[in-house]
């Protein structure tokens, strides 16, 4: 199985490390200078998206999501189509666009999958066991990505959107129990935003007919927790910073720090204000993080 991976931040490094385990036809995509990066690893890299495509079997994205249109942009000039393109990048366009569907979009005859779960970069290049989510519209994308892998769980659904909005919107609580953590409440708080935060996914997946239990799977829960309970998280951080710190600690901490949940919280409270879906828990940190409001619009959130 030829397997090329599109990044080489420290998720797409941990990726292709573990994967390189058991699959030696693996190669890297980077920006970086190959022979300075190759320096570091034992992995192969390439600069060469042409080099990078051809003949692939699966290819994963995992770079930046603001760098993703570019990316797609360029890769469609290369893709074969019996390529199994994977995202692993938990983002959401400028105009509430998922990125599944803007790679459909761009490669109509190419097999396209969504891989989400509750793992940091450190864990996955650590080989330790993790699991995942993987979400295609045809099973046999499954089959083929079972092979690839070892010491993992992977669980498959083909719920496509709703697996990509769990990797969005758990970004966006994650920060909300930062902030709980940055007023000095305690575990059980955090608990009850958790809670609070699972039954809200539950009522925006039916709220756009998807399916509820999503929610209950290693990309729902499973990441919903790791990221909205660890301090290891980035979202988590910030609302640690929007709960103790100044307007200009928070600034700085965006400005040298990627919080992918800030970004989101903007796109998805348009989102769903569109489509007129009850958010009160997301609007709370919204409120709290864009509006500058005191923290008591996410305790009333928390005790609705």
């Amino acid at each position: 199985m030829k397997i090329r991976i599109i990044g080489s931040g420290v998720y797409g490094l941990g990726t292709a490390n573990k994967l390189s385990q058991y699959n030696k036809d693996l190669i890297v995509w980077t920006e970086r200078k190959v022979n300075e990066i190759s320096s570091l690893s034992k992995l192969k890299f390439t600069n060469s998206y042409e080099e990078l495509l051809k003949d692939a079997d699966i290819v994963y994205i995992l770079i930046s999501t603001k760098f993703i249109k570019s990316c797609i942009d360029e890769i469609k000039k290369y893709a074969e189509e019996k390529t199994l393109f994977i995202i692993g990048s938990k983002g959401i366009l400028d105009d509430g666009t998922f990125i599944y569907e803007y790679l459909k979009e761009a490669l109509p005859n190419n097999h396209v999958g969504v891989i989400s779960g509750p793992t940091f970069a450190v864990d996955v290049n650590a080989l330790e066991p993790v699991g995942f989510t993987f979400a295609s519209t045809d099973k046999k994308d499954f089959d083929k990505l079972e092979k690839i892998y070892q010491n993992t769980l992977l669980e498959y659904t083909d719920d496509i959107k709703a697996i990509s909005l769990s990797g969005v919107i758990k970004n966006v609580y994650a920060i909300g129990n930062g902030i709980i953590d940055g007023l000095g409440l305690g575990y059980s708080t955090k608990c009850l935003l958790v809670y609070k935060a699972l039954n809200e996914m539950k009522f925006i997946f039916k709220s756009m007919d998807l399916k509820e239990s999503t929610s209950n799977t290693l990309a729902g829960i499973g990441d919903l927790i790791l990221t909205s309970t660890s301090p290891t998280s980035r979202n988590f951080t910030f609302g640690i910073i929007c709960a103790k710190g100044s307007k200009e600690e928070k600034q700085t901490y965006l400005d040298k720090t990627t919080v992918e949940g800030y970004e989101n919280l903007i796109i998805l409270y348009k989102l769903f204000k569109n489509l007129k879906i009850k958010t009160p828990l997301l609007n709370s940190i919204y409120d709290m993080v864009i509006k500058n409001k005191t923290s008591d619009v996410l305790i009333k959130a928390l005790l609705r």
